[in-house]
């Protein structure tokens, strides 16, 4: 049986999304200043286990692994996500969809623990616990609220486990993963949801808002060249200006302004970062995402990346040598 450790830290998060595991993740940077983020991930076919740190706000698009359960436990000091308007908190087990709704906020400091295990290993664990099959018991897109002292368990050990592989440098990962180990990690968490209550949203209509805001985003993607105006996204919408305000502050803790600026000068950095850099002028970029004054633009793209847009084309042009 193989196992594998890894263990790195990032200042660029394309590079994260190409390097961790498993994952297919897309980063959309909301929170100004150089981006930050600690991943270690470590564990075989069966039961895979990581810990990961964001420093920034981020906007979280993208899939769980496939063919598995995949579970996020709060870390002891780790800021809040919101995942569909349901609030993640210290008691909760997030159960990940396998498709691409993995869309949540998370704010600077969060700092989750995350368990992906096999669909064998677990109906294997839940028959020898006598719980029925796992789809049974266990909500693929559900955020669960647990027992408080079984959630410290779980949290505790994972955290322990974490530590000592860590430290380790994975030199005490085969030992670790054996068979008791594992069996018990998948123990803690079908016992954990066996017994859990469903987490409801946060506020009543939440189906709404969470489509105004699609909506809203979905119009900007159908032509990045435009900067769209409030009154326009709030008709496009069906609602006023202020009810759109209220909720941009509640999903992403920013206004609309400020989200979709930030959200263009992110596809505008992936668009450098993916650039054919012989024939890239940052200029042209610029303004297929509707950024036209030069100046203006590039004080903003520095304020939220940290880095001025040429140097994340530089950047682009020494990681493909």
């Amino acid at each position: 049986m193989s196992f594998f450790f890894f263990n790195q830290s990032y200042s660029d998060f394309d590079v994260y999304r190409e390097e961790v595991k498993a994952w297919d993740l897309e980063f959309f940077q909301l929170g100004q200043g150089s981006f930050h983020a600690d991943a270690l991930q470590f564990g075989d076919q069966d039961l895979m286990v990581g810990k990961v740190y964001y420093n920034k706000l981020l906007l979280q698009n993208g899939s769980a692994p496939p063919n598995g359960y995949t579970f996020a436990v709060h870390h002891q000091h780790s800021a809040p996500f919101l995942w569909r308007y349901l609030d993640f908190d210290f008691d909760s087990i997030i159960v990940f969809p396998e498709n691409r709704e993995l869309h949540g906020i998370s704010q600077p400091g969060h700092h989750p623990l995350l368990v992906t295990i096999s669909e064998k290993f677990l109906e294997e664990t839940s028959h020898v616990l006598g719980l029925p099959e796992p789809g049974k018991y266990i909500e693929k897109g559900s955020v669960s609220q647990c027992d408080p002292v079984h959630m410290s368990r779980i949290r505790q050990y994972l955290y322990t486990l974490c530590t000592v592989v860590k430290e380790s440098q994975g030199q005490l990962l085969q030992p670790l993963m054996e068979e008791p180990y594992k069996y018990h990690i998948a123990r803690l968490l079908a016992l954990g949801l066996a017994n859990a209550k469903s987490v409801r949203p946060r506020k009543r209509g939440f189906e709404r808002r969470r489509k105004v805001v699609e909506r809203t985003i979905e119009y900007i993607n159908s032509d990045l060249t435009v900067s769209r105006s409030i009154p326009e996204l709030s008709q496009v919408a069906n609602v006023d200006e202020r009810t759109l305000r209220n909720m941009y502050y509640e999903h992403f803790s920013l206004s609309p302004q400020k989200f979709f600026k930030s959200y263009r000068l992110n596809k505008v950095r992936s668009a450098l970062l993916n650039s054919d850099h012989l024939k890239t002028k940052v200029a042209d970029i610029a303004n297929k995402h509707g950024f036209w004054h030069m100046g203006q633009f590039a004080a903003d793209y520095r304020l939220l990346f940290g880095e001025l847009p040429s140097q994340t084309l530089a950047n682009a042009r020494s990681k493909r040598g």
